[in-house]
C-alpha cells in the first residue's frame, strides 16, 4: 500500500477540508484506492473507492458517509420505509390472490371475487 500525497487534480489535498485525518491510500494488491483516518487509531481504515480513478465523486461519497452530518441516517430511515411499503403491499397482494382462488373454488363460480365486500357479514 503506497499512501497517496499528491494527484492530479488535488483530490487527497481537498479530502482534509472534510476531516483532517483523512488521507488516501492505493492498494496495490486489490488496485483500488481507500480512505483512511488517523484519527481512528490503529484501524485508520474508512472505505474504498467505489471509483476507478482519483476525482470529484469520491469527495462527495466520503462527504455523503459522514455521520456527523445525519444525512446518512436521514437516507437509511426513508430506504427502510420504503422497503417496508414494497413488504406490506406484497403480502396484501398476495393475501388478496390466494383469496381470490379460494373464493373461486369454494364458490365453484366463475363470478369474480368483490374484495370490498366479500369479508363483511351480512346480517338478515
Amino acid at each position: 500500500m503506497a499512501e497517496v500525497k499528491r494527484d492530479m487534480f488535488g483530490i487527497s489535498q481537498r479530502l482534509k477540508r472534510i476531516d483532517r485525518g483523512y488521507y488516501i491510500v492505493f492498494n496495490c494488491a486489490n488496485s483500488v484506492y481507500e480512505v483512511h483516518n488517523r484519527h481512528q487509531g490503529i484501524d485508520t481504515y474508512c472505505l474504498t473507492s467505489p471509483y476507478p480513478t482519483l476525482d470529484y465523486r469520491l469527495l462527495e461519497y466520503v462527504a455523503n458517509t459522514q455521520i456527523k452530518d445525519g444525512k446518512i441516517f436521514e437516507e437509511l430511515e426513508k430506504n427502510n420505509s420504503e422497503i417496508e411499503r414494497r413488504i406490506i403491499k406484497n403480502r396484501q397482494d398476495y393475501i388478496n390472490s390466494n383469496l381470490a382462488d379460494v373464493y373461486s373454488c369454494a364458490n365453484s363460480s366463475t363470478r369474480n371475487l368483490e374484495l370490498e365486500n366479500s369479508l363483511q357479514t351480512k346480517w338478515l
